[in-house]
């Protein structure tokens, strides 16, 4: 019989954030992602399991870093629109700002994240207590895009 993986989509999109940045831009300026972007791969499926603890304990990595930061985000994000605003030209260069600012903290957040624990038999077998991190290859999967009008505009990570 076959093995059947499930497709797994992990593109986390807060619409709300969207829909903020267009109105207050009068039109949609810029999409910007953050996360486990290549969401075919098994790395991706890691992350989607434990970002939303199916089959594992949940242990958010990217709403929670979001959650936990959204102020700085928003101040940073009105900041980029009010200097663009004034300047005349798209703000594209406080959108990079950001994408850099989210990417970094998320992969922060992977790095430093202790709870919910590993199992005492999976620290064994990994040798290390860090939920998120066995081979470092999920948090070097963390990349960023900036989409303007349906374009990719900018990207990066690692």
């Amino acid at each position: 019989m076959p093995i059947v993986k499930p497709i797994v989509k992990t593109k986390i999109t807060d619409h709300g954030w969207n829909m903020a940045l267009r109105a207050m831009t009068k039109s949609p300026v810029a999409d910007l992602e953050v996360g486990l972007l290549d969401d075919t791969s098994d790395i991706a499926e890691y992350g989607y399991y434990n970002e939303f603890g199916l089959g594992v304990p949940e242990r958010s990595f990217i709403r929670s870093t979001f959650d936990e930061n959204r102020t700085k985000y928003e101040a940073m994000l009105e900041k980029a629109l009010e200097q663009g605003q004034r300047r005349g030209v798209p703000p594209t260069r406080g959108f990079l700002k950001l994408a850099i600012k989210m990417h970094n903290d998320i992969k922060r957040k992977i790095t430093k994240l202790r709870s919910p624990k590993n199992a005492d038999a999976t620290v064994a077998a990994k040798g290390s207590s860090n939920p998120l991190i066995d081979t470092g290859a999920m948090r070097n999967a963390i990349r960023w895009r900036i989409l303007a009008k349906g374009s990719q505009v900018s990207s990066g990570g690692s």
